[in-house]
């Protein structure tokens, strides 16, 4: 499975939290600008990191956006994912043909915190989706637990991952 991080938003910290969440749940294989981690090849999941890619063409992946992004080509996406408070995402998602999936603290997400404190939190999914085989996922909610520090973005994004591949 693929899963593109693009836009200004994968800082440090968001990329921290999503490559500790994702690790510890599946093989994964790192790629973005400046590093390449692959362990033993590359990973039933990959995870790119692209501050500001200028296109994108990745059938059947998951495109994470984190920020608003000026992209000259954008189509063909399974899935794309935004973060709700960032109204220009959302214009940007249209254009991706995938599936959009929203995550934020709005009640109109599909994928938000129905409870949040210092060590743990459940991430309600709202609506179905549908995984990448196929599957439908009928909403529910997850509890976990949390570090300090941990970025809430990347938390719903990483874990709507492991849900869409079909990790939980």
């Amino acid at each position: 499975m693929l899963a593109i991080f693009a836009g200004r938003g994968a800082d440090a910290a968001f990329r921290k939290t999503v490559v500790n969440i994702l690790k510890s749940n599946a093989e994964l294989s790192e790629i973005s600008s400046d590093q390449i981690f692959c362990k033993n090849g590359f990973g039933e999941l990959t995870a790119v990191f692209e501050k500001n890619p200028a296109k994108i063409y990745a059938p059947d992946a998951a495109i994470i956006l984190c920020r608003a992004l000026n992209l000259e080509d954008f189509s063909g996406q399974r899935y794309c994912i935004l973060n709700s408070a960032n109204t220009d995402d959302i214009e940007t998602a249209k254009r991706s043909g995938g599936e959009v999936i929203s995550c934020g603290l709005s009640l109109r997400d599909t994928v938000t915190f129905s409870s949040f404190t210092d060590d743990k939190c459940v991430i309600s999914i709202q609506r179905p989706i549908t995984r990448f085989d196929g599957r439908s996922v009928e909403p529910f909610e997850l509890p976990l637990s949390v570090s300090e520090g941990d970025d809430r973005y990347a938390i719903l994004c990483a874990n709507l991952l492991l849900i869409l591949g079909g990790y939980i």
